[in-house]
C-alpha cells in the first residue's frame, strides 16, 4: 500500500485527507503540533510526528525519522497553517510566514526527496496558493524588516514554495509537483486573529465546503497526476504557469537563501 506523508495532518484539509486514506488501508504519517487531535484519527497505520514547523531544526529532524522508518514515500502533502498577521520572528530569526508557509516545506520536500524517489510515481502536492508575483521575494530582506504587511509576506512565501518546485522537479524528472489553492475552506482558524478578522473569516466559512467537500480534486489529482512535471490549480480549475529562465536563476537564489537560513542555526 502506498505511504502518505501530510504536514498540518489533524485539521482542515490534510485530516481529510489522512482519514480519507487510512480508510482505505493506506500508511500515513501525520506531521502536526497536537498529539490529542491525532489520536481520534483511525489507529491503524497511522503514524505520529510531533513538531513545531516553524523551526527549521524541528522540520529537519522530521524528515530525517520519517527517512528512518519509511524507506518509499508516494505522496507529500504540505498544509500545515498557523496565521500570524503581525510581524513576528521564530527563536531562529526567521520571519513567521517564511519559515512555516514555506522554510519548512521547502526542507521537508528535500530530504525527503530520496524517499519520494523511491516511489514508482511521486507527488507533492503544496496548498501553496500559485500566482504571487514574480518580484516577491525580498532577496535582501527576506525577515522583511522594512515595510513590513501580511500581504507582503505572504507573497513572498507563495513565491519561494514555487521556487521550491522548481528546484525538486529539476531534481527528480519524475516527480509531479502541484501548486495547490483550496481556496477558504472551513477549519480550526489556527492562528493570532484579531477579533474582527475572526468575525469576517467565520462569516466565509458558512459559504465555505467543508474539508471532506473539499478534498475530491485533491483526490483527483493523488489518483490521476498531471503530466507536467510542475502544474498549479485552484481547486479543480488548472492554471497557467510560464516557467522562464529566469525563474530558474531566482530558484538558485532561494536554494542560497535556504542554506544560508540553516547555516545561522
Amino acid at each position: 500500500m502506498a505511504t502518505t506523508v501530510i504536514s498540518g495532518g489533524t485539521d482542515g484539509l490534510g485530516r481529510a485527507l489522512a482519514q480519507h486514506l487510512l480508510r482505505a488501508g493506506e500508511t500515513v504519517v501525520v506531521i502536526g503540533r497536537d498529539v490529542e487531535k491525532f489520536k481520534t484519527l483511525p489507529a491503524t497505520r497511522a503514524h505520529f510526528v510531533q513538531a513545531d514547523l516553524r523551526l527549521q531544526r524541528e522540520a529537519e529532524r522530521v524528515a530525517a525519522h520519517i527517512a528512518r522508518e519509511h524507506p518509499s514515500v508516494d505522496t507529500l502533502f504540505l498544509a500545515a497553517a498557523h496565521v500570524v498577521r503581525s510581524r513576528t520572528l521564530t527563536t531562529e530569526g526567521v520571519e513567521h510566514n517564511l519559515a512555516l508557509y514555506a522554510l519548512s516545506r521547502h526542507i521537508l520536500a528535500t530530504a525527503l526527496l530520496p524517499q519520494l524517489s523511491a516511489s514508482p510515481r511521486p507527488v507533492i502536492i503544496n496548498t501553496s496558493v500559485p500566482g504571487a508575483p514574480k518580484s516577491a521575494v525580498r532577496w535582501q530582506d527576506p525577515s522583511l524588516a522594512n515595510n513590513y504587511s501580511w500581504r507582503t509576506a505572504n507573497h513572498q512565501s507563495r513565491r519561494a514554495n514555487e521556487l521550491s518546485a522548481l528546484l525538486l522537479t529539476k531534481a527528480q524528472p519524475r516527480l509531479k509537483y502541484v501548486l495547490y489553492n483550496p481556496l477558504f475552506v472551513r477549519s480550526s482558524l489556527s492562528g493570532d486573529l484579531s477579533p474582527v478578522h475572526r468575525a469576517i473569516i467565520r462569516v466565509l466559512f458558512r459559504l465555505a465546503p467543508s474539508p471532506e467537500q473539499a478534498l475530491t480534486p485533491i483526490l483527483d489529482l493523488l489518483a490521476n497526476p498531471p503530466r507536467s512535471r510542475l502544474s498549479a490549480y485552484t481547486r479543480k480549475k488548472r492554471l497557467p504557469l510560464e516557467v522562464t529562465p529566469d525563474d530558474h536563476a531566482e530558484a538558485l537564489r532561494w536554494e542560497a537563501l535556504t542554506t544560508y537560513l540553516r547555516t545561522r542555526i
